[in-house]
């Protein structure tokens, strides 16, 4: 029945979209934070392109690339935070409010795709499943580039199927300036059309020199290019040689994976939809279309690459929906909805006594994630505002891991700071000063304030409580001068202070 001239069906649809945007954004606001620590360093840029431009040199980061070759790989991305900056002068909420934005942006591109294959009930619950996971969630909630790199995917692979390369064109040119995975983009359009030549349907050239070129065009038109490439290199190729090569760089979590219990209770959603698939695909024998097999090139792709590394589970939950739903368009084929009331009616019945048994497990892991998230990136908040009312400006200042400085930057720009964002920055520039850093992190240096002051000119640092460097640095007030404390860790002063 109409309501006011609104379907059912529509009103459905609208109620979840709200619900949904609802949610997240009381998870958004539930911190005065932003989530995870990549946040804090696309805040910092973005507002630096606000007050310098485009081009600047990134003199923040002194033993990295970043120094004489910084390469801006998100710059679109960037951009679209800056609009929030004029907006509200809390550098920090107006990130969070930049995420709110993608958050909505996202979901009404996996809507209108999720359309093309599903009516609007079903569409409206198929938008709300990769909410089930923790894995897909909490990455939903940060301020990093994945999330338009995964709309720009989606609708990108949409056009793919439909053959409109100007579209797509268009497409690959916004992704190159948004997102250094856009590579891959080249490699999907490249197998979606090698599937549709095997499918007797010929490869439409056009989709693959579309994507080819607006690449192309994206990555010139940067204006930090060629250095963007540079750093597209040494992140999108570098990183995951030498994770594998175990060069002794220690690179963020994100890039290893979880134990395989861990993968499978923060991705169940994946999990058992890809069982539901099976079922069905042995009980109906649907004829796979072209659009079936196209999605399922991204979602496998990515399912795969997420078995290495954890950074890739959020695309792999998005696209793998979008082929589910378009398998289940096959699975109807010629026939309506209503004949397919019955499977689906079974396959939610299972599906719903799963979400039941993983519900509560899921949700404390929520819960004590964005707890952790809160204490841990408040910590940094304090400290990089206490640095910028308290330090000279201009100072360089050491840290103990490498991403501590993507925190520091976003509070406390006036100082300058080692390395950001990863430490193959630092590694593939200066590895003598890397294998120094990574020492003095490990409480490995006789000495440690000779190689802060020395190796790194540094007169200020700051270090962890949990790093063997605490030990060594409140164990000797004759060299160090401790400025600032609190439970997560101190800032100290290295010299010659004459105590014992």
């Amino acid at each position: 029945m109409a309501v006011q001239g609104v379907s059912a069906s529509r009103l459905l649809l609208i109620t979840v979209f709200l619900v949904v945007a609802a949610y997240c954004a009381f998870l958004q606001f539930l911190s005065p934070c932003l989530y995870e620590v990549d946040g804090y360093y696309n805040a910092a840029v973005a507002n630096f392109i606000k007050d310098l431009g485009p081009r600047f040199k990134f003199h923040w980061a002194q033993v990295s690339t970043f120094r004489d070759s910084y390469g801006d790989t998100e710059f679109i991305f960037h951009l679209s935070i800056i609009p929030f900056l004029y907006l509200v002068p809390d550098i920090v909420f107006a990130g969070k409010l930049c995420v709110v934005f993608w958050n909505i942006v996202f979901l009404l591109t996996f809507l209108y795709i999720l359309k093309k294959y599903l009516p609007g009930p079903l569409a409206a619950i198929f938008m709300a499943l990769p909410f089930l996971s923790p894995a897909f969630t909490l990455f939903f909630l940060r301020l990093r580039a994945v999330t338009p790199a995964i709309i720009l995917t989606a609708l990108s692979v949409h056009c793919l199927i439909k053959k409109r390369f100007r579209y797509l064109f268009a497409l690959s040119a916004i992704y190159a300036l948004s997102h250094p995975s856009f590579p891959l983009m080249i490699l999907l359009a490249f197998m979606c059309e090698a599937a549709r030549r095997f499918k007797g349907e010929g490869f439409f050239a056009k989709n693959v020199y579309a994507v080819l070129l607006g690449g192309l065009v994206g990555l010139i038109i940067n204006p930090t290019f060629p250095n963007n490439v540079f750093t597209m290199f040494l992140n999108g190729v570098m990183v995951p040689i030498y994770s594998v090569m175990d060069k002794g760089i220690i690179f963020g979590r994100e890039v290893y994976t979880q134990a395989p219990d861990l993968v499978l209770t923060a991705n169940f959603a994946v999990f058992f939809a890809l069982v539901i698939i099976l079922w069905m695909a042995f009980v109906r024998r649907p004829r796979i279309s072209f659009a079936t097999v196209a999605w399922s090139v991204p979602a496998v792709l990515y399912l795969l690459l997420a078995l290495r590394s954890d950074r890739f589970w959020y695309p792999a939950n998005a696209l793998f929906f979008i082929f589910f739903a378009s398998f289940l368009a096959d699975c109807k084929g010629g026939g309506s909805w209503k004949d397919m009331a019955r499977p689906l009616a079974k396959a939610g019945i299972i599906y719903g006594v799963i979400i039941a048994f993983f519900l509560p497990l899921n949700t404390r892991i929520m819960k004590d994630t964005i707890a952790f998230d809160i204490a841990y990136n408040s910590h940094f908040e304090r400290v990089g505002r206490w640095m910028r009312a308290n330090l000279p400006k201009g100072e360089r200042v050491y840290h103990a891991n490498g991403d501590n400085a993507s925190y520091f930057l976003c509070m406390n720009p006036d100082n300058d700071y080692l390395v950001l964002c990863d430490p193959i920055y630092m590694f593939w520039k200066y590895p003598k000063e890397y294998a120094a850093f990574l020492a003095l992190r490990q409480g490995k240096v006789e000495k440690p304030y000779e190689v802060i002051r020395d190796v790194f000119a540094c007169r200020y640092g700051y270090t962890q409580k949990d790093r063997p460097l605490y030990r060594q640095v409140a164990g000797d007030p004759a060299h160090f001068n401790i400025l600032y404390e609190d439970g997560f860790g101190v800032v100290f002063e290295v010299g010659r202070f004459g105590r014992t």
